[in-house]
């Protein structure tokens, strides 16, 4: 394994939720978007609701899903280590 040494480690990863993060970026979108629709402004609200929605469940697949690509990882990890050890009792 000539490439461990350059492997980024995961363990210290950490995907959270962040409520915070995803008001503020659908704030500028709705901004964004009501800027360049010519909606009315009295669109702005339900519409900025409505993207924060998008926002929360984007957000939350993609915390979700690279939890299980690390969790993959470490399985996969764990499979290789263990077929190299057999190959060593073997004498390959």
């Amino acid at each position: 394994m000539a490439n461990s040494d350059k492997r980024i480690d995961q363990s210290q990863a950490k995907f959270t939720f962040q409520p915070t993060r995803t008001l503020l970026f659908s704030i500028i979108f709705t901004v964004l978007v009501m800027w360049q629709s010519g909606f009315s402004w009295w669109y702005a609200i339900p519409l900025w609701f409505f993207i924060w929605a998008i926002f929360i469940l984007g957000h939350s697949f993609y915390n979700w899903a690279n939890l299980k690509l690390i969790e993959m990882g470490r399985r996969n990890k764990q499979v290789l280590d263990e077929q190299e050890k057999q190959k060593k009792k073997r004498g390959f």
